[in-house]
């Protein structure tokens, strides 16, 4: 719900930004996963949350003294988001993130392409690139996993 701003709201410096989304986005990404939440809808539902951070101050201040642009606001949210999902995941590379993300949603059956793209971009992959190493089917504006049995193995 939107509330106004107090007039008296505070100023703040990007580093003190970030250190709230540190503090207060990981507590908000588990009440959205704990609510069914979607993976996929995760990156955009993880929004809310960060920009309510940043619009709690009167200004986000970057190191000049210019105000921290909202593109900036949430180019820092997602690097939270995909900092607090590393976390979890451990340290798996980009493609196999997005692959158990999707075998979540999904299993071994077709999803949409466009939710498998929307969720590439979040994990910073590519379907094509999947495709390539034959992880991968996407045809028909259909994605999904392929089968152990299925893969081409690559040398």
């Amino acid at each position: 719900m939107c509330r106004p701003r107090p007039a008296d709201a505070p100023k703040i410096t990007r580093r003190q930004f970030l250190t709230e989304l540190k503090r207060q986005l990981p507590r908000a990404l588990k009440t959205l996963q704990q609510g069914n939440i979607a993976p996929v809808d995760l990156a955009q539902a993880s929004i809310g949350p960060g920009m309510a951070i940043y619009s709690q101050y009167a200004a986000v201040l970057e190191n000049d003294g210019s105000p921290l642009r909202v593109r900036t606001a949430l180019q820092l949210i997602n690097q939270i988001l995909d900092e607090y999902l590393t976390e979890q995941e451990g340290e798996f590379d980009s493609d196999t993130r997005w692959a158990l993300t999707w075998f979540e949603q999904h299993q071994f059956n077709p999803g949409p392409y466009g939710d498998a793209e929307t969720l590439s971009k979040a994990k910073n992959t590519s379907i094509q690139g999947m495709v390539d190493t034959g992880i991968l089917e996407a045809k028909g504006g259909k994605v999904r996993l392929l089968r152990r049995e299925e893969r081409e193995w690559r040398q």
